[in-house]
């Protein structure tokens, strides 16, 4: 309830209090979450409904019975899909990326509507939904500490515990089975078990006849598990799981999931059985708990014999092993292995609608295994098998999501390829189909790019984040083309908001360090880096970036100490040599540079390092080399040709070529000239030439 307190040490008279409840048993996933949109939503419609645009998606989300409420939300077929034709999930930070949005809206809510500040009080976080923890988390990360406080009560005041008169065994049920009041759970423990079951099966009844939002998922199931008839619960966990696990609350679908089947033996009901299994499964996979996904396919398969089941236990063994374990336990053998074996079941379906469906399904899984195997012409003709089945057996109106799903992955499938008019026209028909789904303009800005169009690059990365204002791959990939562009304060931006939405990803950060070195702010650089290298120890480059630091800081015993470990970890990772390189040189190492050097252009040719070689080689007397390694990066034509022309006439000069020094000389100082600015070199140039002179 929303209630106004006397000002207490700290608080703002006047400051506006909202106490949030989070335990899942009330409302499952959100429970806190939910309630606090329904709070908030109606106060910032009332001045504009515009205000909650950009925030519709999470809304909608989370409390769904506030649609109406809200300007339409983006809608992807991944939205309209119904039933078995829903094949795409979402991805684990889902809500990650919702609680970054509700975070936007109420930081908007509390400067629109209550100036004075807001108080937001989180009670029973301990037994909570881990959405409900995480938007906690996001909020008071992301407030401002001057309007907004966000608390978790439980630490500074006592359990919520509803009192009033009568029973207090009844006062444990009526309150969801959240109360802490030892009394009250004692006395209802002490109640007879039919007694303690009507209870339960007459709370469950009032509730299903308020029908409050988000009772469904949480107290509803409570009370029919333990009331006077279990089985009752199996709908309504039924219903839960599958809601839970389309909107991506993989928790939660595992904790439904797991009660239902707790109810239902397989011999009972195989069908409930196998919907709620096949979720269970989805879910520990997407939550990363391969192994635990693992053990419930295996022992799946050894209760049925249905072969669309055998088929899909198959499947998910195929997309654990090639893309959900721990990177060194990925196995794509085992993967081939699996998914032939799910092909193989698929090709016998005796109904011909489910048979096209399930071969095309199928074979754009062992796509997936072929492009993780290195083989993209495989994968390629896979999937445009699948497309083929798809046309050639189905209504055109049929699986329009799976469809759109096959172009977008032949699409990627040709972006690997590098076939990039290919990947942009089929992108195109992706999105003609599903014009609201955000990845495809991120893939096909990809592919823009590749091919020479940043400005259409661009354009496709701002449409996917104004689809989801939370996507942190399109701003970080905009940072780069910006960079590209020699627009550091935006890129800059840029990056700023892929860490304000994940603090922990890891290239934003090393990116972020680079600028900020750059640009001098070698405070927040080390603040960068240090992070990063909590997260990846053996992130490699940003211990090079942690060397480049050092370096800049005048520490060369510890910048020298970071090179070596980052080549520890990557022994053919160019920037090091390259930057160890500078770091000999400046030191009067100048053979120690040139060696460097040498090993990075060994590994990759380009133009600076050749430059850099070319100080070096001089340096050491090697005029010649240095003049080799001088026109090979004005040959690339991806250096400053004027500093690199008055290095090479230095090399001539020293070789006896003074002809040849003076042509680069001449050429150095009418560029200098042309571009309105006079040579640093000029003096030097004009001693060089008086010396021939005498």
């Amino acid at each position: 309830m929303t209630v106004r307190l006397p000002a207490r040490a700290g608080q703002l008279i006047g400051r506006h209090l909202l106490e949030l409840r989070g335990h899942r048993r009330l409302r499952g996933p959100y429970t806190a979450g939910g309630e606090l949109l329904r709070r908030l939503v109606p106060e910032l419609t009332a001045v504009d409904p515009a205000l909650v645009k950009p925030a519709a998606t999470a809304v909608v989300a989370i409390a769904p019975d506030l649609e109406s409420d809200v300007p339409i939300r983006p809608q992807t077929l991944t939205d309209l899909a119904k039933g078995d034709e829903r094949t795409r999930f979402y991805a684990i930070q889902r809500t990650r990326d919702l609680a970054f949005m509700v975070s936007e809206l109420v930081n908007l809510w509390v400067r629109t509507c209550h100036p004075e500040g807001v108080t937001l009080m989180f009670r029973e976080l301990t037994e909570a939904d881990p959405t409900d923890v995480q938007l906690f988390g996001t909020l008071r990360r992301r407030r401002d500490p001057a309007l907004l406080e966000v608390v978790d009560a439980d630490l500074v005041s006592s359990p919520v515990r509803l009192r009033g008169g009568g029973d207090p065994a009844q006062r444990y049920v009526d309150s969801d089975g959240t109360s802490a009041d030892p009394a009250e759970l004692a006395a209802y423990e002490s109640l007879a078990g039919a007694e303690r079951e009507r209870r339960h099966s007459e709370r469950a009844r009032l509730l299903i006849g308020l029908n409050e939002p988000g009772s469904q998922l949480g107290a509803v199931p409570y009370h029919l598990e333990r009331g006077e008839n279990p089985a009752e619960a199996l709908e309504w966990l039924v219903a839960g799981q599958n809601q839970a696990f389309r909107e991506g609350y993989y928790e939660a679908a595992l904790d439904l999931g797991r009660r239902g089947r707790a109810l239902l033996a397989y011999a009972d009901d195989p069908k409930t059985h196998n919907y709620l299994t096949k979720r269970v499964i989805g879910a520990l996979t997407y939550l990363s708990r391969c192994d635990e996904a693992m053990e419930v396919i295996d022992e799946h398969r050894r209760e049925t014999t249905e072969v669309a089941e055998q088929m899909n236990d198959a499947y998910m063994m195929a997309m654990i092993y090639t893309r959900h374990l721990e990177k060194d336990r990925l196995d794509q053998d085992k993967a081939l292995s699996w998914v032939n074996t799910a092909l193989a079941l698929a090709e016998g379906a005796p109904d011909p609608e489910r048979h096209a469906f399930y071969s095309a399904f199928m074979r754009n899984a062992r796509a997936l295994v072929e492009l993780h195997r290195g083989n993209l012409p495989g994968s390629l003709d896979l999937v445009n098998q699948a497309i083929e089945i798809l046309d050639e057996h189905l209504d055109p109106d049929q699986h329009q999501l799976h469809r759109t799903v096959l172009i977008n992955n032949r699409a990627r499938v040709l972006l690997g390829l590098k076939d990039y008019d290919g990947a942009i026209t089929a992108f195109d028909e992706v999105l003609t189909r599903d014009p609201e789904y955000d990845e495809p303009y991120f893939d096909r800005a990809v592919a823009l790019k590749a091919s020479g169009d940043i400005e259409g690059a661009l354009r496709d990365l701002d449409h996917a984040i104004e689809l989801s204002v939370a996507f942190t791959d399109a701003y970080y990939n905009r940072a780069d083309l910006r960079l590209d562009l020699g627009e550091e304060e935006a890129a800059l931006a840029d990056l700023d908001t892929v860490l304000d939405i994940d603090p922990d990803y890891t290239e934003a950060l090393l990116n972020r360090a680079a600028l900020l070195i750059g640009a001098g702010d070698l405070e927040r650089a080390a603040a960068d880096v240090d992070r990063g290298l909590t997260l990846q120890p053996g992130h490699a480059h940003l211990w090079s970036a942690k060397g480049l630091l050092r370096a800049e800081q005048d520490d060369e015993a510890g910048a020298l100490e970071c090179y070596a470990t980052a080549l520890r970890l990557d022994p053919e990772l160019v920037e090091v040599y390259g930057n160890r390189a500078v770091l000999h040189f400046t030191a009067g190492r100048a053979a120690e540079a040139v060696a460097d050097l040498d090993r990075a252009i060994a590994l990759r040719d380009a133009a600076m390092l050749r430059v850099n070689r070319g100080i070096g080689r001089h340096e050491l007397g090697d005029a010649a080399g240095a003049v080799d390694d001088y026109d090979a990066a004005l040959a690339s034509g991806e250096v400053d040709p004027a500093d690199v022309l008055f290095r090479r006439g230095l090399s001539h000069h020293a070789l006896g070529s003074h002809g040849r020094a003076a042509a680069d000389w001449d050429t150095h100082l009418r560029l200098m000239t042309e571009r309105g600015e006079v040579s640093e070199h000029a003096d030097e140039i004009a001693r060089l030439r008086a010396a021939l002179v005498r």
